[in-house]
């Protein structure tokens, strides 16, 4: 025997779309967008933006007597695009730069030869350098207080 069909007065049946899971199904589609958001490709930091090559930027450092910063990323690299985003574009890390150093951004795909000469292994990554050596490396994104304290706790060592 069948149940009778539902009725106003006997409801019995509920629509599909009240009987879906809401809550979980919100909440994967707020982590796909967001993960699309953050996937995307963030700009080139306006320090950065200089198209200046590795070598270049060594024997400019050396004429003025400052260090080389260097930071190694990729446009599919989902941390680099964080890091760009962040402690990059950051006031006071952009202030450090223009007093302390000459910048260098090193897309691995576009300039793989520069990423050759620092041996790059892992990006993000964040070098030092003084006189044409390496004084110093990070891999990974930092926040800009913690770039900060690596900047002026590298330029000293």
């Amino acid at each position: 025997m069948h149940d009778p069909p539902p009725t106003p007065e006997n409801p019995t049946h509920r629509p599909l779309l009240s009987r879906l899971p809401w809550g979980p199904i919100l909440l994967v589609v707020a982590f796909v967008a967001v993960w699309a958001w953050l996937g995307r490709t963030a700009p080139t930091p306006p320090v950065f933006d200089t198209g200046m090559t590795l070598t270049r930027a060594v024997e400019d450092a050396g004429s003025s007597d400052r260090l080389v910063l260097a930071v190694a990323t990729a446009d599919w690299c989902s941390p680099c695009q964080g890091y760009k985003r962040g402690a990059l574009v950051d006031a006071r890390v952009e202030a450090w730069i223009e007093a302390n150093a000459v910048p260098v951004y090193i897309d691995i795909d576009e300039s793989p030869d520069d990423a050759r000469l620092l041996d790059v292994q892992s990006i993000p990554a964040t070098y030092l350098i003084r006189d044409g050596e390496v004084i110093a490396r990070a891999s990974g994104a930092m926040g800009a207080g913690a770039l900060l304290e690596w900047l002026d706790r590298s330029r000293v060592e």
